[in-house]
């Protein structure tokens, strides 16, 4: 590909080092995750109970999740592109809000969610949930839908060695 050529991303494509766990519905596996490339980064682990590492590649839930890698555009302008995949399957037409709480559940934020044509982003107060959240660049966000109505994500992060 020569640098006057763009190689678009089919529509529903995950961009910026996005995975998503989409559940078996309508004949689709179960474990199918879609992944576009993270780079030469290892993946992220944490320190569990019993000393267990574990890493963010090997998360698994019940409820339908999307894993972001940090860029410095997340980290540093204050929004989230969610993958289109996620939002398409399992979140409200017209979300105007939403609930991030870190794993242990001890703090909540109240986010905006803004569309745009094929695009849904949390906005305003994300900025507060990554410096409180104490966030960096590289690490890895899973963001695991716990509540379908009155959204809430659920986030597990895990950082950088």
């Amino acid at each position: 590909m020569s640098g006057n050529e763009i190689d678009y991303i089919p529509n529903g494509q995950l961009t910026h080092g996005e995975k998503c766990h989409l559940p078996k519905q309508d004949g689709v596996d179960s474990n199918a995750i879609r992944n576009i490339a993270l780079g030469t980064r290892k993946p992220a682990e944490i320190k569990g109970k019993n000393g267990v590492t574990q890493t963010a590649s090997s998360f698994k839930s019940k409820h339908p999740f999307f894993q972001i890698v940090m860029t410095p555009s997340y980290v540093n302008k204050g929004y989230l592109h969610i993958p289109s995949a996620f939002w398409r399957s399992y979140l409200p037409e017209g979300l105007k809000t939403s609930t991030l709480q870190v794993a242990n559940g001890r703090k909540k934020w109240l986010v905006r969610c803004s569309s745009f044509p094929g695009i849904l982003r949390i906005s305003q107060g994300f900025h507060l949930f990554i410096l409180e959240s104490h966030i960096k660049i590289g690490d890895i966000c899973v963001f695991e839908q716990i509540k379908r109505k009155d959204v809430v994500l659920r986030v597990h992060i895990y950082t950088q060695k």
